[in-house]
């Protein structure tokens, strides 16, 4: 069985926050570089090259936020390394596969996300989760970030040692997720690393401010986005540099895996993902199936038992370790499955291994052991 995820607390103003993140995980940070420095050298670039490109994304950061500036350059600072390389890690995607025209190094990062409102869940409740797809070694240095903002809801959020967001939701209820998307014209201008904008709609006070942030964001590459609320308000926006497409809940229910659903996005654009993750094509119909056979009673299990199927194996909903980008092993590498009303975050780690569970919350002093799931 795998240790949980180390759960770090964090408080104050963004400096503070940013130092006590950086010096609590210094040695996840570590692994980190030292694990993508062997990922963007399969790229042709040295690490001294990543952190100089890091170190000129860092001046567009300023301008972006300058709060979640300063939250990075107190991780720089708390953690040892240089500025370059803590925004490198945040925005590893924008600088590895920019300009990349080689599709076997597109990416390995999949991800099956889903989402379940209203009368489709037992008492009402939203269920939002997803699989993480990626390279197996990423759950060595990955942890679950707990922050209490000086202004601003708390957040809980499962993070690469260094960055700022992955998935997780906050104290409002307003929750998120993401899948991997690609076209042929990703990366071809700048934009805002997903971790920067993923971390702002979870600073947002209210859905609608979540939405703003998505319809407002410049993006560099394409991106699926999975928002809900704890009232049972949910979108799913299929995202290109240049376009957005909304796709609503069907049957009270959203289901999303690699590949773009939206019909007016499929007519524009070459989904050139799916080259590399060809099974996103039925990864999604699988989790919708065994979804819908317990809808109007949907529980935390449910998305429990549909995240875990092995269907299609090593390539599954639940991926096993099997050859990713560059010849790494690429599995999921977490199952998330979050409770919004309650403020709850449920997490498995590396569920391949065995699937087990542990309670995350604004309050707790530790992750628990979950043995059976209850509302």
């Amino acid at each position: 069985m795998d240790a949980p995820f180390r759960l770090i607390d964090v408080e104050g103003k963004p400096f503070d926050r940013g130092y006590s993140y950086g010096a609590q995980t210094r040695d996840l940070i570590g692994k980190a570089i030292n694990f993508y420095s062997e990922v963007f050298a399969q790229s042709g670039m040295s690490w001294s090259e990543v952190k100089q490109a890091g170190e000129i994304y860092a001046e567009r950061l300023q301008l972006i936020s300058a709060s979640l500036f300063t939250e990075i350059e107190g991780i720089a600072q708390g953690s040892g390394f240089d500025i370059g390389e803590i925004v490198a890690l945040n925005a590893r995607t924008e600088l590895r596969y920019g300009g990349q025209a080689n599709k076997d190094l597109l990416s390995g990062e999949g991800c099956t996300g889903a989402i379940a409102i209203d009368n489709a869940v037992d008492s009402g409740r939203v269920i939002h989760g997803q699989n993480w797809d990626w390279l197996s070694e990423c759950a060595d240095f990955s942890v679950i970030l707990r922050i209490k903002q000086e202004h601003g809801p708390a957040i809980l959020t499962l993070v690469e040692a260094g960055t700022l967001a992955r998935c997780g939701l906050n104290s409002n209820g307003i929750a998120i997720t993401g899948n991997f998307l690609k076209i042929k014209d990703d990366h071809k201008g700048s934009g805002v690393p997903a971790p920067i904008f993923r971390r702002e709609v979870l600073n947002s006070g209210t859905i609608r401010d979540a939405i703003s942030v998505v319809l407002n964001s410049k993006r560099s590459s394409s991106i699926n986005l999975m928002i809900s609320d704890a009232s049972g308000l949910a979108f799913n926006f299929e995202t290109t540099p240049e376009a957005i497409f909304p796709l609503h809940a069907d049957n009270d229910l959203l289901v999303h895996a690699n590949h773009f659903l939206s019909p007016a996005a499929i007519a524009r654009y070459e989904d050139i993902g799916l080259q590399v993750t060809p099974d996103s094509l039925y990864r999604d119909i699988l989790v919708r199936k065994r979804l819908e056979l317990n809808i109007g009673k949907l529980g935390l299990q449910d998305f429990a038992d549909a995240f875990a199927d092995t269907r299609g194996h090593p390539y599954g909903v639940c991926k096993h370790p099997s050859a990713g980008p560059g010849g790494k092993l690429s599995c999921t590498v977490a199952t998330v499955i979050m409770d919004t009303q309650a403020g709850v975050l449920y997490v498995a780690k590396s569920p391949y291994n065995s699937i087990q569970f542990w309670r995350y919350d604004f309050d707790c002093s530790k992750p628990s052991q979950v043995e059976s799931f209850e509302w």
